[in-house]
């Protein structure tokens, strides 16, 4: 994957040469008529320079979109809430959007808190939380958290990213 083209889209030959490289568990959705992205951010120190990635994989555990880039300088927290904003993004602009539930993983139990309840979340972020049910406004969703080594993987290589 270069470094111009951080977002790749499922081919059959990337999505086996990276299942290869980064060792990719099989994992699977609920059922049919679901997706998920699971999401992941890494940071160098408390408040450095961070890096983002997100794998989207239908109901077999297929990927079908995969991301990771840099976020620029971030604590921990607000980089994996841009995270969970580039997957809704992603997500609410793919044919999925329209007829397959959405479950994003995230392993970040503080985060996902503030999805489950943002009035709970810093004010600095908060806006972002909201930016994110606004992007997904009349979409089926939801936020659970749940470790994903695969992620933080990829998060790490997008922090070299631009």
């Amino acid at each position: 994957m270069s470094d111009r083209h951080s977002m790749v889209c499922r081919a059959g030959w990337a999505f086996n040469a990276l299942k290869s490289v980064l060792g990719w568990p099989e994992m699977v959705c609920s059922g049919w008529g679901s997706v998920k992205f699971n999401v992941g951010a890494v940071v160098a120190g408390n408040n450095g320079t961070a890096g983002i990635s997100g794998i989207l994989r239908d109901h077999k555990g297929a990927s079908l979109v995969i991301f990771s880039k840099s976020a620029g300088l971030a604590d921990p927290t607000l980089a994996e809430v841009l995270a969970i904003k580039v997957a809704l993004t992603i997500y609410s602009a793919c044919r999925w959007s329209g007829t397959h539930k959405l479950l994003v993983e995230s392993d970040c139990v503080v985060v996902v808190s503030w999805y489950k309840s943002s009035w709970n979340a810093p004010s600095c972020v908060r806006s972002i939380i909201q930016l994110c049910f606004g992007i997904c406004r009349g979409q089926s969703w939801d936020i659970i958290e749940i470790p994903n080594g695969t992620t933080d993987r990829l998060a790490k290589a997008g922090i070299n990213r631009q």
